[in-house]
């Protein structure tokens, strides 16, 4: 059996803070559609009646806060660490160097 591989959190390269943060923002969905679930705000395929107007009234809250910013968090954790843009060519580049992957057969 192979021997586990150790991370040292001190020499790894790995941002930890985004993998936790990563984490959290998956509970808050997991939290999200509980709170939609039982809220009454009637938005999901699965809905309860609660029993307490104050506790629907926070959890509606709390539903309409954290769907404003978590998805956006998301996108831009993921942006964030999406390779860099690269300039695509001018026509004449594309005229000179085309190639067959761009579909353009240009005299060499």
């Amino acid at each position: 059996m192979a021997d586990a591989v150790r991370l040292d959190h001190r020499t790894s390269s790995r941002l930890w803070f985004v993998d936790h943060l990563w984490v959290l923002l998956t509970a808050l969905v997991v939290l999200h559609h509980t709170a939609i679930t039982y809220s009454g705000i009637g938005l999901w395929y699965y809905t309860e009646k609660s029993t307490d107007g104050a506790v629907a009234l926070g959890l509606t809250f709390f539903a309409l806060i954290n769907q404003a910013w978590f998805m956006g968090a998301f996108f831009l954790l993921a942006g964030h660490f999406t390779p860099g843009w690269t300039p695509s060519p001018s026509p004449d580049e594309l005229a000179r160097h085309g190639g067959p992957e761009r579909g353009v057969h240009g005299a060499r």
